[in-house]
């Protein structure tokens, strides 16, 4: 955090001569208006003005967070305007920058984007209805991808990360990409069904199973990639996909055949 007192008894200890001990500022007022004084000289007015007004009733306070994220910032301010000190000493606190900008438009984006993933789940259903000509079979290549999605939500609850800009998306990309392992699969088994096959479940694993594993490999690792970035968001989101893809693949080509088997034991 960098603030009046920070720049102050920086200034205080260079005035004298790094002197150990000095870091601070003095209760003297004669020597506090000199501090002032060298702070002027020294980095010029512009710069104080920056920090201290010159009626001096304003400041600007900088806080720097490590990870930080807009939930965690919420709490910091809410903690800070909570202080009793602000009541006694008469002091009020405005939030300004990029925090004030992002607190406003993070949550609304995150909400957004949460709210949007029931229309994305009875857009692709729709679609699988008119693809797979079978309402029963949308239902079922639906599921995977949800349950992946429900899963991901669960750990991310489970490892305490929060909901952004970049992680709620994963939503909206697993459904668009998870879906299509079970698109592939339950064709596969309709084809291989019309076509007289004995078990159309081996059929469909045997013909849509590989390539299904190898789409899904390649695009998970693709995504698990930005676990490189230097941006936690990105890294976060990358992980995350990668994930629900594997999990919808899993729910395919185990889940549902296991069930059509077990269905038709």
């Amino acid at each position: 955090m960098l603030g009046p007192y920070s720049h102050l008894s920086t200034v205080s200890y260079l005035w004298h001569a790094r002197k150990e001990g000095t870091r601070s500022i003095p209760d003297d007022v004669t020597k506090l208006a000199r501090i002032y004084r060298f702070f002027d000289i020294v980095r010029g007015k512009h710069r104080r003005q920056e920090v201290v007004n010159d009626d001096l009733n304003r400041a600007l306070i900088n806080v720097y967070l490590k990870n930080a994220n807009y939930q965690e910032t919420q709490r910091l301010i809410d903690d800070i305007k909570a202080w009793d000190g602000f009541k006694s000493h008469r002091v009020k606190l405005d939030v300004a920058g990029d925090v004030a900008v992002s607190q406003a438009m993070i949550p609304a984006i995150v909400r957004s984007q949460v709210s949007s993933l029931l229309w994305a789940l009875v857009s692709a259903f729709v679609l699988m209805v008119v693809l797979l000509r079978s309402l029963r079979m949308a239902v079922v290549a639906i599921i995977p991808a949800t349950l992946a999605v429900a899963c991901v939500f669960g750990v991310m609850g489970w490892l305490h990360i929060p909901l952004g800009v970049a992680t709620s998306m994963f939503c909206a990309i697993t459904l668009g990409v998870g879906v299509d392992y079970a698109i592939h699969f339950v064709a596969a088994r309709q084809r291989a069904k019309a076509e007289g096959a004995e078990n159309s479940t081996l059929t469909a694993l045997r013909d849509a199973g590989p390539p299904i594993l190898t789409d899904m490999a390649v695009v998970a690792a693709s995504f698990a990639w930005m676990l490189l970035s230097q941006v936690p968001a990105n890294g976060r989101l990358g992980i995350l996909v990668a994930l629900a893809l594997g999990l919808s693949c899993a729910f395919t080509l185990l889940g549902l055949a296991s069930a059509w088997h077990a269905d038709r034991a």
